[in-house]
């Protein structure tokens, strides 16, 4: 992959154009090769909002959900698969590693199949080799409808670690919808405004300790 391949990586993609499928089976090969190190690992897309660092509630899941191969997020959008494919935690184990390779090889088998939600929700229903997949909280880890959410709804259900930008699929409809709800932190010469960023978090911080 040359230097221009690359860049055109960075540039927003439709979904199930040639570019974005290339990009799904890239990231299946990746976990299917790391899956084979017997190394545990966290897939996580980078447009997700996260409120707090979770790397120590991921160190837990392991011992929390000791049967478990993969923990992965939900949806909560009526009509899309059941489990979302964007933040997945793999442990080392041999269950773990056949899912993954099967997931590898039915997306570089058939070009028709495109989506690989659809994949691992089938392969998690099935219990594909003994695998057993389980699931975070919406509670915990959050899709897109979270923003939707009136202020006091928030409150209600507790602002959660992470938010996914899932609700949109195009990307100036997702970075509008992040500035609304005064998530994007980009100014327009693509730095990172700090102070916004800042106010977020003493917000989420000052929410949290109110709820313990």
């Amino acid at each position: 992959m040359d230097k221009d391949e690359q860049n055109a990586y960075n540039e927003p993609m439709k979904p199930n154009s040639p570019r974005h499928k290339q990009l799904m089976k890239v990231r299946a090969n990746l976990m299917a090769v790391l899956s084979e190190t017997k190394i545990p690992f966290v897939m996580f897309e980078s447009d997700a909002i996260w409120l707090q660092n979770p790397m120590e509630f991921f160190a837990k899941q392991q011992t929390v959900l000791d049967d478990a191969n993969v923990v992965l997020s939900l949806n909560s959008i009526k009509g899309r698969q059941r489990l979302a494919a964007n933040l997945i935690i793999a442990f080392a184990n041999n269950g773990t590693r056949r899912l993954l390779q099967e997931l590898r090889r039915q997306l570089n088998h058939d070009e028709n199949l495109l989506d690989q939600e659809v994949i691992m929700n089938q392969l998690c229903h099935s219990q594909f080799g003994g695998v057993l997949c389980r699931q975070f909280s919406l509670f915990d880890i959050s899709d897109g409808i979270w923003l939707r959410l009136s202020d006091g709804e928030r409150l209600a259900r507790r602002w959660p670690m992470i938010v996914h930008n899932n609700f949109y699929t195009q990307i100036e409809d997702k970075m509008a919808r992040q500035a609304i709800n005064g998530f994007w932190f980009l100014s327009p010469k693509n730095s990172c405004n700090l102070s916004k960023a800042q106010r977020i978090l003493e917000k989420y911080n000052k929410i949290k300790k109110s709820g313990e």
